[in-house]
C-alpha cells in the first residue's frame, strides 16, 4: 500500500513537471519527485539504498539548479490553480486504478536479506531504472526549456 502511494505520487509529480514556469519551482518539483522515488525504492529494497540514491541524486540536481537559479532574473513564483488541479486529478486517477494493487504486493516477493546492488538490474525491477532515466532526461529538457539563451550567462555584455 505504501509503495503504491509513493509510486503514484512520484508519477503524478513527473506528469505535472512540464507546467513549472521558473527554475526554483522546477527544482522544488524535482526534489519532491526524488524524495518519492527514493522512498519507494527504500520500501522495495533496504532503506540505505534509497537514502544513498536520494543523496547522490539531490547533489547533482543542487549544482544544476543553483546555477540556473543564479543566472535567471528574479521572478515571482505563483502556483497556478490549473497546475494544482492537474496534480490532484492525476494523483487521484492513478491512485484509484486497480492495477496498483498487484504492484503494491511485490515487496513481499523478495526477502530483504538478499538485496544487493544487482537487485536494480533484475528484469522485474526495470521500471525503476527506466523511471530514473526518464526523470533525468525530463529534467534536462525542462531546464533547457526554461533557460532562455538571450537571458543566460552567454549573452553578450554591452559596454
Amino acid at each position: 500500500m505504501m509503495f503504491s502511494f509513493l509510486f503514484i505520487f512520484a508519477l503524478s509529480l513527473a506528469l505535472t513537471m512540464p507546467l513549472a514556469s521558473t527554475p526554483v519551482l522546477l527544482g522544488l518539483w524535482i526534489i519532491l519527485f526524488a524524495m518519492a522515488l527514493a522512498a519507494s525504492i527504500s520500501v522495495l529494497t533496504t532503506s540505505w539504498f534509497g537514502l544513498i540514491l536520494f543523496i547522490i541524486y539531490i547533489g547533482g540536481m543542487l549544482v544544476m539548479f543553483s546555477y540556473f537559479a543564479a543566472v535567471s532574473p528574479n521572478q515571482k513564483i505563483s502556483l497556478s490553480s490549473v497546475l494544482l488541479i492537474l496534480a490532484l486529478t492525476a494523483f487521484t486517477l492513478f491512485y484509484s486504478m486497480p492495477m496498483w494493487e498487484s504492484i503494491a504486493n511485490t515487496s513481499n516477493l523478495y526477502p530483504t536479506a538478499y538485496f544487493t546492488i544487482s537487485f536494480l538490474y533484475h528484469p522485474k525491477q526495470a521500471i525503476l531504472l527506466i523511471t530514473m532515466a526518464i526523470l533525468l532526461l525530463l529534467a534536462l529538457i525542462f531546464v533547457v526549456k526554461i533557460a532562455q539563451r538571450a537571458g543566460g550567462p552567454l549573452r553578450p555584455f554591452k559596454l
